[in-house]
């Protein structure tokens, strides 16, 4: 346990090991206060750690370091038309014309 004097402008120290971290301040009573090391998310932010959206992202990481860009047939885009390189995993049968946005 130590004593810290709270300053002029009401804060305290904590010590250098603590520097940079954020905290979270509890107030428990009047006087009483509970401070957590710990990582703050924005409101913002908070979708994504809720519910199955961690092991989405992950199978999004995952998909997106397994499958590279590929480059873009420029007459295909926007006509709906999926682009796969493996045409076995095309659930649809392409005519000769869209075969072609079909990399």
């Amino acid at each position: 346990m130590q004593i810290k004097t709270i300053g002029n402008s009401g804060q305290i120290t904590l010590g250098k090991k603590y520097s940079g971290r954020q905290v979270i301040v509890e107030e428990i009573e009047h006087g009483v206060w509970l401070i957590k090391t710990g990582r703050f998310v924005p409101d913002s932010e908070a979708w994504l750690y809720k519910g199955d959206m961690p092991s989405k992202l992950n199978r999004a990481i995952k998909w997106a370091e397994d499958n590279p860009p590929a480059e873009t047939n420029e007459d295909c885009v926007g006509k709906g038309y999926y682009q796969y390189k493996d045409l076995t995993q095309n659930p649809y049968i392409l005519s000769e014309s869209q075969k072609k946005c079909v990399l």
